[in-house]
């Protein structure tokens, strides 16, 4: 993958499913690490560590409700990379498009119940729950985290990853939902456009959002401009990907459709002008130096496979192990498609 998704670090195989650390996380932790230090936020270590622990939980339940919503369904799942944001499932459900809206929902649908449960508990210890009502200040923890204090953080932090993923920007599951319901009636390439745009207007927002925010909330005020500067390259990647996608007349996309309902609607005529001309070619140039790429790699793998049959496993080195997983990969979606 070459968008921003693809900045990720490799946390191993989880039931059977490749699971990947998105980098915004590992800047979060430096980030909030970073302000407790010094004598004065040292008393803050405690509590920044329980809300970064509360924060991965949670966005492990997040990705396990999408997991087995697509078990479920009948799909596969290629890999899983975790974000602060809730994360994103690359998958291959079934041709069966109803059940998408299913799988988006599903993720949030876990955060949810997690904060339902943390609030009914609060009620029961006869604790304040507005917690949630207040996504722009943190709870108030002490220097000795209590249960209940605890109990609020994950109310508080649950809340936040559904109120993210209702947005309809790429890669979150708002997008996806309102993809799905648009792609029956207007085609898959417009349902993606017409959801990238919606993408757009939500960075506008959350821009200006920022900047309503910046004196009495900076924290927040910068949340919210990192995520959508996120948000923006998503949407413009999630573009790209599907003009590449019409130029190569490859299903290389992360959900695999039925490419004779995507042809219902004909991809409109644009105008080419210099700037346009000049992106296309830019594409094109990429789109053939990946498959020259490709190309090369599959020419190689003749060699490993030698090697490998000849000394054994022990023999090849950890690039070589690379190069024939993604060389299967690849002949498993053609082999599929």
């Amino acid at each position: 993958m070459r968008n921003v998704l693809s900045w990720n670090v490799s946390l191993g195989r989880w039931a059977d499913v490749q699971v990947r650390l998105h980098v915004a996380f590992l800047v979060l932790i430096t980030a909030v690490l970073h302000l407790c230090t010094g004598p004065a936020a040292a008393r803050e270590y405690a509590p920044a560590l329980w809300g970064l622990t509360i924060l991965f939980l949670s966005v492990v339940a997040h990705e396990f409700g999408h997991c087995v919503a697509v078990w479920r369904s009948g799909g596969r799942i290629e890999q899983v990379v975790l974000g602060p944001w809730g994360g994103l499932t690359y998958l291959h459900p079934t041709r069966e498009r109803q059940t998408e809206l299913l799988i988006a929902a599903a993720g949030p649908a876990m955060n949810l119940a997690l904060c339902a449960a943390a609030l009914v508990t609060l009620a029961v210890l006869r604790q304040p729950v507005e917690v949630v009502l207040r996504p722009f200040t943190l709870p108030a923890l002490a220097e000795a985290t209590t249960f209940v204090q605890v109990t609020a953080l994950v109310a508080w932090i649950n809340a936040l990853i559904v109120l993210v993923n209702l947005l309809p920007a790429f890669p979150l599951d708002g997008a996806r939902a309102l993809r799905a319901v648009l792609r029956p009636m207007y085609g898959f390439r417009t349902a993606v456009v017409f959801t990238a745009r919606t993408g757009f207007a939500m960075v506008v927002g959350l821009l200006v959002a920022a900047w309503l925010l910046r004196h009495d909330f900076d924290k927040a005020s910068l949340a919210c401009t990192l995520l959508g500067m996120f948000l923006y390259f998503s949407d413009r990647e999630e573009v790209d990907r599907l003009h590449d996608r019409e130029a190569s007349d490859d299903d290389g996309y992360e959900e695999r459709y039925d490419d004779e309902e995507e042809d219902e609607v004909p991809p409109p005529q644009r105008r080419q002008g210099p700037l346009r001309r000049w992106i296309d070619q830019r594409r094109e140039e990429r789109l053939a130096k990946r498959l020259e790429q490709e190309r090369e790699e599959e020419s190689l793998v003749d060699e490993v496979l030698m090697r490998l049959h000849t000394l054994g496993p022990a023999a090849l080195s950890t690039s070589d192990r690379a190069l024939l997983q993604r060389v299967s990969a690849r002949y498993r979606e053609r082999q599929q498609g």
